[in-house]
């Protein structure tokens, strides 16, 4: 937590704070926790419940990251907080503390992946190259659609996809729960399994993503492993293969979600916009107030579900009839954006930009 003597405590992240602009308090503002971290870590405070309920509060969107002319690095201040907490016994408690657990189990994961996928599927077409698949622990069983969505694309613009056995969750909600070591060793897990090859490593949910690309901590192979990772979509904006595939019409208007993820640690939010041009007539705009997190948060929701449900909120539509579809590339966002839309009686369909992708490419679920 040494990272905290960076800050000069200017205030500019202050206001990019969401739970900042909710509550207006400052030890709920990054500078706040900042110093919070840094005195915990001095010993000038112990970690009373107050103060772990002022860091609890935060939803590690990295807003705050992102605008920082210092170069603090919040996200692994806030990350060591919570592991020298939950040293403490003052960590994640309930489901947020055994659903993590659960999806770390590598008998659950590797059956999974197994029943599910391939090992390898096969180019279409003029060979482009290979590319690797992460899955992730939750998408494989509640977003197989978006998954096998990015294989129809990438094998029909004549790329193959491996699939590699042992590879598991990545770690991120162990991490940001406190549960440092489990996080490594879920790290190390994927090391090993994506360590026979050289080719691109790609993910279809950011929030997957911002942790991989994070994997350097990890010596030498890690750092390896991060330069490897690519966001499907950065990957398919930029790569080849189009003027062998035909995608149909869709005359829509298409929000595009912005998740804190893409937006503040990959930074490449702008490539969804550009790879969705590629359908004819379709118009993506952004989601009004992208700048802010919308609450889901990994397991935000469930920790803190009242704050979560106001985040959520300023991101409803304010008119009857919004656009119908909506895409987002992190799976936890989506969930949740839906079950917002869904109780505010909205008929709007949310998905990942790669399944709208696919379905004008000709997929109907089977890769």
């Amino acid at each position: 937590m040494s990272g905290a003597n960076r800050c000069v405590a200017c205030g500019l992240c202050v206001p990019h704070c969401p739970t900042y602009r909710l509550i207006e308090s400052e030890p709920d503002s990054p500078r706040g926790r900042v110093m919070l971290i840094r005195a915990l870590a001095e010993g000038t405070l112990a970690p009373t419940p107050e103060l772990v309920t002022h860091l609890d509060r935060c939803l590690v969107c990295r807003a705050c990251e992102a605008v920082c002319p210092a170069g603090v690095a919040y996200g692994e201040l806030i990350a060591g907080a919570r592991a020298f907490l939950a040293q403490s016994g003052q960590g994640a408690k309930g489901l947020a503390r055994l659903l993590p657990k659960l999806l770390a189990s590598p008998l659950v994961l590797e059956s999974s992946a197994r029943l599910r996928f391939r090992a390898r599927y096969p180019a279409r077409g003029k060979v482009q190259g290979t590319v690797a698949l992460f899955l992730g622990c939750v998408g494989q069983f509640a977003d197989e659609e978006t998954l096998r969505a990015s294989i129809f694309v990438l094998t029909r613009l004549g790329y193959e996809v491996r699939v590699p056995r042992g590879q598991g969750c990545c770690g991120a909600m162990h991490r940001h729960a406190g549960d440092s070591a489990r996080a490594e060793a879920l790290a190390r897990r994927n090391l090993a399994a994506f360590a026979d090859g050289s080719e691109a490593i790609l993910f279809c949910a950011s929030g997957c993503g911002a942790q991989l690309v994070e994997y350097g901590r990890c010596g030498e192979a890690g750092a390896g492993f991060a330069r490897r990772v690519v966001d499907i979509v950065s990957f398919l904006d930029r790569g080849g293969g189009w003027d062998a595939v035909a995608l149909s019409p869709l005359a829509e208007t298409v929000a595009v979600h912005e998740s804190c993820s893409a937006r503040n640690v990959l930074r490449n939010a702008a490539d969804v916009h550009r790879l969705l041009r590629r359908i004819p007539q379709l118009e993506p705009v952004p989601l009004p107030g992208n700048d802010q997190c919308c609450g889901a948060a990994g397991l935000y929701f469930l920790e803190q579900p009242q704050l979560a449900r106001r985040l959520r909120a300023a991101k409803m539509p304010a008119n009857a009839h919004p656009p119908r579809l909506w895409v987002t590339t992190n799976y936890g966002c989506r969930l949740w954006l839906q079950r917002g839309l869904r109780e505010a009686g909205h008929i709007v369909k949310v998905m990942h930009p790669v399944v709208l992708l696919a379905r004008q490419m000709g997929f109907r679920g089977k890769c």
